[in-house]
Protein backbone atom coordinates (compact mmCIF):
# COMPACT_ATOMS: atom_id res chain seq x y z
CA UNK A 1 0.00 0.00 0.00
CA UNK A 2 2.43 2.41 0.47
CA UNK A 3 4.86 1.76 -2.95
CA UNK A 4 1.25 2.56 -4.02
CA UNK A 5 1.05 5.72 -2.00
CA UNK A 6 4.52 6.52 -3.79
CA UNK A 7 3.52 5.78 -7.64
CA UNK A 8 0.23 8.04 -6.80
CA UNK A 9 1.87 11.20 -5.06
CA UNK A 10 4.41 11.18 -8.02
CA UNK A 11 1.75 10.77 -10.47
CA UNK A 12 0.07 13.99 -8.81
CA UNK A 13 3.21 15.80 -9.31
CA UNK A 14 4.03 15.66 -12.60
CA UNK A 15 8.33 14.96 -12.86
CA UNK A 16 7.61 15.51 -16.63
CA UNK A 17 5.82 19.07 -16.01
CA UNK A 18 8.52 19.83 -13.22
CA UNK A 19 11.35 19.61 -16.78
CA UNK A 20 8.86 21.78 -18.90
CA UNK A 21 8.76 24.43 -16.18
CA UNK A 22 12.55 24.42 -15.67
CA UNK A 23 13.32 23.96 -19.15
CA UNK A 24 14.17 27.43 -19.91
CA UNK A 25 16.65 27.13 -17.27
CA UNK A 26 17.65 23.87 -17.89
CA UNK A 27 18.80 25.26 -21.68
CA UNK A 28 21.14 27.58 -19.72
CA UNK A 29 23.17 24.46 -18.27
CA UNK A 30 26.91 24.90 -18.92
CA UNK A 31 27.88 21.56 -18.30
CA UNK A 32 26.71 19.73 -21.27
CA UNK A 33 24.02 17.54 -20.30
CA UNK A 34 23.15 14.84 -22.37
CA UNK A 35 19.33 14.06 -23.44
CA UNK A 36 17.57 11.76 -21.34
CA UNK A 37 14.82 9.83 -22.70
CA UNK A 38 11.22 10.45 -21.79
CA UNK A 39 10.72 6.88 -21.00
CA UNK A 40 13.79 7.61 -18.29
CA UNK A 41 11.94 9.95 -16.73
CA UNK A 42 9.12 7.80 -16.32
CA UNK A 43 10.47 4.72 -14.85
CA UNK A 44 12.24 7.02 -12.25
CA UNK A 45 8.99 8.70 -11.50
CA UNK A 46 7.82 5.33 -11.09
CA UNK A 47 11.04 4.22 -8.74
CA UNK A 48 13.48 2.87 -10.66
CA UNK A 49 17.10 4.20 -11.08
CA UNK A 50 17.69 4.70 -15.13
CA UNK A 51 21.19 5.24 -17.30
CA UNK A 52 22.56 4.96 -20.48
CA UNK A 53 25.31 6.55 -22.49
CA UNK A 54 25.06 9.23 -25.51
CA UNK A 55 27.60 9.65 -28.20
CA UNK A 56 29.71 12.71 -28.22
CA UNK A 57 31.15 14.41 -31.35
CA UNK A 58 34.76 14.41 -31.97
CA UNK A 59 35.18 11.97 -29.06
CA UNK A 60 35.12 8.47 -28.89
CA UNK A 61 34.04 8.41 -25.28
CA UNK A 62 30.45 7.96 -25.00
CA UNK A 63 28.74 10.40 -22.06
CA UNK A 64 26.88 8.54 -19.78
CA UNK A 65 23.97 9.71 -17.73
CA UNK A 66 21.32 8.47 -15.10
CA UNK A 67 18.23 9.12 -13.85
CA UNK A 68 15.79 8.75 -10.48
CA UNK A 69 13.74 10.01 -7.58
CA UNK A 70 14.99 10.27 -4.63
CA UNK A 71 11.96 9.81 -1.47
CA UNK A 72 14.00 12.95 0.05
CA UNK A 73 13.77 16.84 0.27
CA UNK A 74 15.84 18.52 -2.06
CA UNK A 75 18.01 19.66 1.12
CA UNK A 76 19.03 15.89 2.18
CA UNK A 77 19.86 14.88 -1.91
CA UNK A 78 21.93 17.80 -1.95
CA UNK A 79 23.98 17.28 0.93
CA UNK A 80 24.63 13.66 -0.03
CA UNK A 81 25.37 14.16 -3.89
CA UNK A 82 28.01 16.59 -1.87
CA UNK A 83 29.26 14.32 0.55
CA UNK A 84 31.51 12.43 -1.79
CA UNK A 85 33.79 11.35 0.42
CA UNK A 86 31.39 8.73 1.70
CA UNK A 87 31.16 7.41 -1.31
CA UNK A 88 33.31 4.60 -0.93
CA UNK A 89 32.68 1.56 -0.05
CA UNK A 90 29.18 2.26 -1.96
CA UNK A 91 30.55 2.79 -5.20
CA UNK A 92 33.31 1.40 -6.75
CA UNK A 93 35.89 3.68 -5.82
CA UNK A 94 37.93 2.49 -2.93
CA UNK A 95 39.13 6.25 -1.67
CA UNK A 96 37.62 9.77 -2.10
CA UNK A 97 39.62 12.14 -0.24
CA UNK A 98 39.69 16.37 0.65
CA UNK A 99 42.90 17.67 -1.00
CA UNK A 100 42.06 21.49 -0.49
CA UNK A 101 39.26 23.65 0.56
CA UNK A 102 36.23 22.41 2.60
CA UNK A 103 34.27 19.15 2.43
CA UNK A 104 30.68 19.98 1.03
CA UNK A 105 31.72 23.31 0.05
CA UNK A 106 32.07 25.35 -3.80
CA UNK A 107 35.94 25.13 -5.09
CA UNK A 108 36.60 22.05 -3.02
CA UNK A 109 39.59 19.67 -4.87
CA UNK A 110 38.94 16.17 -3.93
CA UNK A 111 41.49 12.90 -5.08
CA UNK A 112 39.59 9.75 -6.44
CA UNK A 113 41.07 6.55 -6.98
CA UNK A 114 39.28 3.37 -8.24
CA UNK A 115 41.09 -0.01 -8.42
CA UNK A 116 40.47 -1.83 -11.98
CA UNK A 117 41.53 -5.69 -12.40
CA UNK A 118 41.40 -5.44 -15.86
CA UNK A 119 44.23 -2.81 -16.20
CA UNK A 120 46.28 -0.34 -14.12
CA UNK A 121 44.01 1.40 -11.92
CA UNK A 122 42.55 4.93 -12.34
CA UNK A 123 42.60 8.04 -9.80
CA UNK A 124 41.89 11.38 -10.53
CA UNK A 125 41.59 15.07 -8.82
CA UNK A 126 38.81 17.17 -9.81
CA UNK A 127 37.48 20.66 -8.48
CA UNK A 128 33.95 21.00 -7.67
CA UNK A 129 32.13 23.84 -8.00
CA UNK A 130 28.26 24.85 -7.50
CA UNK A 131 26.19 26.77 -10.05
CA UNK A 132 25.41 29.74 -7.80
CA UNK A 133 24.27 31.55 -11.22
CA UNK A 134 21.52 28.75 -12.19
CA UNK A 135 20.20 28.31 -8.84
CA UNK A 136 19.52 32.25 -8.55
CA UNK A 137 17.83 32.14 -12.26
CA UNK A 138 15.84 29.64 -11.59
CA UNK A 139 14.48 30.86 -8.53
CA UNK A 140 16.03 27.98 -6.34
CA UNK A 141 14.74 25.32 -8.45
CA UNK A 142 17.74 23.79 -10.22
CA UNK A 143 20.64 22.79 -7.93
CA UNK A 144 23.34 22.10 -9.98
CA UNK A 145 26.85 20.61 -8.31
CA UNK A 146 29.57 20.08 -11.13
CA UNK A 147 33.07 19.08 -11.50
CA UNK A 148 36.14 19.10 -13.98
CA UNK A 149 39.79 17.45 -13.83
CA UNK A 150 42.69 19.05 -12.68
CA UNK A 151 45.07 16.08 -12.89
CA UNK A 152 47.69 18.17 -14.43
CA UNK A 153 47.74 20.92 -11.99
CA UNK A 154 50.39 20.13 -9.81
CA UNK A 155 47.86 19.14 -6.86
CA UNK A 156 49.77 16.28 -5.82
CA UNK A 157 52.89 17.56 -6.03
CA UNK A 158 51.79 19.78 -3.30
CA UNK A 159 50.69 16.95 -1.53
CA UNK A 160 53.70 15.04 -1.71
CA UNK A 161 53.45 13.00 1.73
CA UNK A 162 49.81 12.36 1.51
CA UNK A 163 47.86 9.16 1.17
CA UNK A 164 46.69 10.55 -2.36
CA UNK A 165 50.10 10.68 -3.19
CA UNK A 166 51.06 7.31 -2.86
CA UNK A 167 47.91 5.69 -4.24
CA UNK A 168 48.42 7.69 -7.50
CA UNK A 169 51.99 6.40 -7.75
CA UNK A 170 50.52 3.27 -7.75
CA UNK A 171 47.88 4.13 -10.69
CA UNK A 172 47.27 5.36 -13.90
CA UNK A 173 45.45 8.78 -14.40
CA UNK A 174 42.21 9.17 -16.20
CA UNK A 175 42.76 11.53 -19.10
CA UNK A 176 39.58 13.46 -18.62
CA UNK A 177 36.76 13.48 -16.98
CA UNK A 178 34.25 16.01 -16.26
CA UNK A 179 29.96 16.12 -15.78
CA UNK A 180 27.01 16.98 -13.24
CA UNK A 181 24.70 16.64 -10.55
CA UNK A 182 21.60 18.03 -11.26
CA UNK A 183 18.62 18.14 -8.13
CA UNK A 184 14.53 19.32 -9.05
CA UNK A 185 12.60 19.63 -6.22
CA UNK A 186 8.88 17.26 -7.34
CA UNK A 187 7.32 17.85 -4.23
CA UNK A 188 8.89 18.98 -0.62
CA UNK A 189 8.91 14.73 -0.22
CA UNK A 190 10.70 13.80 -3.41
CA UNK A 191 13.74 15.48 -5.26
CA UNK A 192 14.59 14.74 -8.95
CA UNK A 193 18.07 13.49 -9.64
CA UNK A 194 19.97 13.61 -12.36
CA UNK A 195 23.49 12.97 -13.21
CA UNK A 196 26.02 12.92 -16.46
CA UNK A 197 29.61 12.28 -16.93
CA UNK A 198 32.29 12.58 -19.73
CA UNK A 199 35.32 10.57 -19.14
CA UNK A 200 38.28 8.91 -21.04
CA UNK A 201 40.14 6.65 -19.29
CA UNK A 202 43.52 7.04 -20.54
CA UNK A 203 46.57 4.37 -21.41
CA UNK A 204 45.84 1.99 -23.51
CA UNK A 205 42.24 1.30 -22.58
CA UNK A 206 39.37 1.87 -25.20
CA UNK A 207 37.73 5.56 -24.40
CA UNK A 208 34.85 4.19 -26.92
CA UNK A 209 34.78 0.18 -25.24
CA UNK A 210 35.30 1.25 -21.62
CA UNK A 211 32.49 4.13 -22.28
CA UNK A 212 29.92 2.06 -22.98
CA UNK A 213 29.84 -0.12 -19.99
CA UNK A 214 29.20 3.08 -17.95
CA UNK A 215 25.64 3.17 -17.55
CA UNK A 216 26.30 -0.12 -15.08
CA UNK A 217 28.58 2.15 -12.77
CA UNK A 218 26.27 4.89 -13.02
CA UNK A 219 23.32 2.59 -11.68
CA UNK A 220 25.62 1.49 -8.85
CA UNK A 221 26.56 5.33 -7.69
CA UNK A 222 22.82 6.23 -8.33
CA UNK A 223 22.54 3.48 -5.19
CA UNK A 224 24.42 4.60 -3.07
CA UNK A 225 23.40 8.02 -3.54
CA UNK A 226 20.07 6.29 -2.54
CA UNK A 227 21.30 4.33 0.36
CA UNK A 228 23.41 7.28 1.99
CA UNK A 229 20.37 10.11 1.66
CA UNK A 230 18.37 7.11 3.79
CA UNK A 231 20.80 7.19 6.07
CA UNK A 232 21.16 10.99 6.47
CA UNK A 233 24.51 12.65 5.48
CA UNK A 234 26.61 14.58 8.43
CA UNK A 235 28.52 17.54 8.36
CA UNK A 236 28.48 21.05 7.40
CA UNK A 237 26.80 22.19 3.47
CA UNK A 238 26.07 25.03 1.69
CA UNK A 239 22.82 25.68 -0.88
CA UNK A 240 24.09 26.64 -4.60
CA UNK A 241 24.85 29.99 -3.38
CA UNK A 242 26.36 29.75 -1.01
CA UNK A 243 24.30 30.23 1.78
CA UNK A 244 24.50 27.78 5.00
CA UNK A 245 22.10 24.80 4.56
CA UNK A 246 21.04 23.23 8.07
Amino acid sequence: MAWLLLLVGLAQAGVLDVIEETSAFRAQRKTGAPTIPTAAYLAAEAGEHRSGTAPVAGSPARKGWGVSVLPHPIEVVWKTVNDELAYPPHTRLSHSILLEGQAGAAGRLVFHYLPLNIASDRWWVTRVQHSAELFAQSAGRLWEMAWNDENEAGHLERHADSEAAALAAKGYPLAFTRGAWLLTSVDEGHTLLEFHSHADPGGNLPAGGVSRFAAGGILVTLSAVETLAARGPDGSYVRPDGTSLP
